[in-house]
């Protein structure tokens, strides 16, 4: 049995704080939302935003990070508090 602390990711996260903007498209509108990275893989991003993200949704991170301007799908959102969201994404790149 693995213990608490094992990692269950294919690979591992590092902590990385960025104010990014990202743009998505929802509804027939469209808009470029700001957010903060929190944690960075080669395979994802988890950020933090004021808004619901839905599972499945892709956007395109508009800044430059260090794996470079990349589309990503939602893999999950989780609400924290009032207006304050915490979202996983994986790349599709």
């Amino acid at each position: 049995m693995a213990s608490e602390d094992s990692e269950r990711r294919d690979t591992p996260r590092n902590g990385f704080y960025c104010p990014i903007e990202f743009f998505m498209e929802k509804n027939k509108e469209s808009g470029i939302l700001p957010a903060e990275v929190m944690n960075i893989s080669d395979s994802g991003l988890r950020i933090y935003l004021g808004y619901p993200l839905c599972e499945g949704q892709e956007i395109l991170i508009n800044d430059r990070l260090p794996n470079g301007r990349q589309l990503y799908r939602v893999r999950w959102c989780n609400k924290i508090q009032e207006n304050f969201f915490e979202a996983g994404l994986k790349s599709l790149q």
